[in-house]
């Protein structure tokens, strides 16, 4: 009996990856909004604001974290197109395990 599942655990880290990368692909669609929360938040309570971001990404706390954590200025047309092939290879990946497994 294995005890460690390499395969679940790859598939997993793949995951949270293609998760966090497809929020971020998304941030200039979003990018007003997110200005806006970040205009009228009450800066004693991050709390909210934080709540906010995650109401904004589908209720996802951990990309809402991620977003949050970033300087609103990263995101430049080269880093998007980073993250695009990033999402297409982790895709391709995701497939790959997919088809070993069946």
């Amino acid at each position: 009996m294995d005890l460690v599942d390499s395969e679940g655990d790859r598939r997993g880290c793949i995951l949270m990856r293609l998760r966090l990368l497809s929020a971020f692909a998304e941030l200039p669609q979003k990018m007003p909004a997110l200005l806006e929360i970040y205009r009228v938040a009450d800066t004693r309570d991050d709390e909210i604001s934080i709540r906010q971001v995650a109401e904004l990404f589908g209720g996802d706390m951990v990309v809402a974290h991620a977003v949050n954590n970033q300087p609103l200025g990263w995101l430049h047309p080269y880093r998007l197109q980073a993250i695009e092939e990033e999402i297409h290879s982790l895709k391709e990946q995701l497939a790959a395990l997919d088809a070993n497994q069946q």
